[in-house]
C-alpha cells in the first residue's frame, strides 16, 4: 500500500471512530451490531444519521447530542 493511501486510510478510520463517538448510546450498540453482521462501516454511520435527520426533522424527536429543541410544528386546520 503507498504512503498517501496508508494516511487516507487512517484519516477516514478517525473520521468513522468520531462519527460513532457522537452518536447517542443506542444508536452506537446498533451501529456496531449491524457492523459485525457484515454491513460497511460506512453505510452503517451514514444510515444512524440519515435515520437522526429524519427522526429529528420530520417526527420532531430530538435524539442527536446537538440536537436543539425545535419549535412545535403549526396547528394543521381542518
Amino acid at each position: 500500500m503507498h504512503r498517501y493511501a496508508e494516511e487516507r486510510q487512517v484519516e477516514l478510520s478517525r473520521d468513522l471512530v468520531g462519527r460513532l463517538a457522537r452518536l447517542p448510546d443506542g444508536w452506537q450498540v446498533e451501529v456496531i451490531r449491524r457492523i459485525a453482521d457484515g454491513v460497511m462501516p460506512l453505510h452503517a454511520l451514514t444510515d444512524a444519521g440519515l435515520s437522526i435527520n429524519v427522526l429529528h426533522h420530520v417526527f420532531r424527536v430530538p435524539l442527536a447530542w446537538n440536537a436543539k429543541p425545535l419549535r412545535p410544528l403549526p396547528e394543521q386546520r381542518p
